[in-house]
């Protein structure tokens, strides 16, 4: 009987110490989840090239970000012109004209870029 006290004792020892490794795990798992590690960029995760450069070189030089200046200035030139691609385009579609536009695209594009 003394025997089997000890293993039931140790049986318990052993599934307390399971649970607490797990619960360890979990605990770390979730920090770093929330707190993170900072990972490189990739470029599936971006809609154009300069996009994916500006990114990578921001993350790459996050001591010196001025060595980026460049891209930066590149990636916002770009998106101001795909902005305005993007709106023309919207005006070129009939269907999303304003009824009193009278499918006049110019209005179409005043309309827009007030905004």
């Amino acid at each position: 009987m003394v025997l089997s006290d000890k293993i039931k004792d140790f049986i318990k020892r052993i599934i307390i110490a399971v649970v607490l490794l797990a619960l360890m795990a979990t605990v770390i798992l979730l920090v770093s989840m929330f707190m993170g590690c900072q990972t490189s960029p990739s470029r599936n995760n971006y809609n154009s090239n300069i996009a994916f450069m500006t990114a990578d070189c921001l993350y790459r030089s996050q001591k010196n970000p001025v060595v980026c200046s460049e891209l930066v200035k590149a990636y916002a030139n770009y998106a101001k012109e795909k902005q305005q691609f993007d709106k023309v385009k919207f005006c070129k579609n009939i269907k999303n004209y304003l009824p009193h536009w009278n499918g006049d695209s110019e209005k179409c594009l005043l309309y827009l870029n007030q905004k």
